[in-house]
């Protein structure tokens, strides 16, 4: 597959559509905690927690892209295996879980942005990878699907 932190070139029911084209969005954690459950989700569902103002989540995106977009250049490694979703902390919605936890305090976001794979059968989390600050973000989640999917 192409490198996920060179640039290149299906929305659920359950989550508003976004600017990435088939990824599908959640605001809400009631959302999210919809799309864990959807029978059509694959075994994997990996959220990319983002922000319209988050700068090096915008540099991110040509990776993302690559990996969740069906016609993106490294999708085809994940493809039936891993469903991906953009959750999208720009205005949190005033809307919490039934517990009254947010979509940030669901997701545990301590910052942006934020990579979290969960197992769907379970709901669980099984990965998380955090920040920009180091070398290859995209190169890191990449391999973080790579070795829990795989």
């Amino acid at each position: 597959p192409a490198d996920p932190d060179q640039p290149t070139a299906a929305a659920h029911p359950a989550a508003r559509s976004v600017p990435l084209e088939s990824v599908p969005a959640v605001t809400t954690a009631t959302e999210l905690n919809a799309l864990l459950r959807a029978p059509d989700v694959h075994p994997w569902l990996c959220v990319w927690a983002t922000a319209d103002w988050c700068t090096p989540c915008k540099r991110l995106q040509p990776g993302w892209r690559s990996l969740a977009e069906p016609d993106g250049d490294s999708h085809a490694a994940f493809a039936g295996k891993v469903t991906f979703a953009v959750a999208d902390l720009t205005q949190e919605a005033e809307e919490s879980a039934s517990d009254g936890s947010t979509l940030s305090e669901v997701l545990s976001i301590t910052t942006l942005p934020t990579f979290v794979l969960f197992h769907t059968p379970s709901g669980r989390e099984s990965a998380r990878a955090e920040g920009a600050a180091h070398k290859r973000p995209a190169r890191r989640l990449f391999m973080m699907l790579k070795e829990t999917v795989t």
